[in-house]
């Protein structure tokens, strides 16, 4: 018998053309707001930031996001999978804007490794010139969040 394991998955963000059918594969993987359900209602609609989940194998969150991936396209979705003895846990992380993220997870759902594209669903960006601190340029990939730029401190007396 294969190994069981929890699925969440939690949908982002979704367009209004695509709800219904985030319901209809949430609903086709018998993801639920209550697990522990031994034969959870089907789901009657989708509500973003709610975490769904089930019991099922350990090959499941990839099947889930491809099945996502195939019939939506305006929905940012998290899933994750909590590792078995045998295999690493799985998050997967996709939004239309960045593309999909993939990384083998810990017990909590957190990555144990960099989170990685995934090169069939995001070709490459060219690398774009930055500054480094020091002031040189530098190539780098793309990102999604900037660092505040150095404020000069100046300390300040109390009289």
């Amino acid at each position: 018998m294969p190994d069981l394991t929890i699925l969440q998955a939690v949908i982002d963000a979704t367009g209004e053309d695509d709800r219904e059918t985030v319901l209809d594969v949430l609903n086709e993987y018998r993801l639920a707001v209550d697990p522990a359900a031994s034969d959870p209602d089907p789901l009657t609609a989708v509500d973003t930031g709610r975490v769904y989940a089930t019991r099922t194998t350990t090959d499941t969150g990839e099947l889930l996001a491809a099945a996502l991936l195939d019939t939506t396209h305006d929905t940012a979705f998290t899933i994750t999978q909590y590792p078995t003895d045998a295999d690493n846990g799985l998050y997967i992380a996709h939004t239309p804007q960045d593309g999909t993220r993939r990384a083998q997870c810990n017990a909590h759902g957190t990555p144990v490794a960099p989170i990685a594209p995934t090169p069939a669903t995001n070709p490459p960006s060219p690398p774009r010139a930055s500054t480094t601190a020091s002031g040189r340029s530098s190539t780098c990939p793309p990102c999604t969040w900037r660092r505040p730029p150095a404020t000069p401190s100046t300390p300040s007396r109390v009289r």
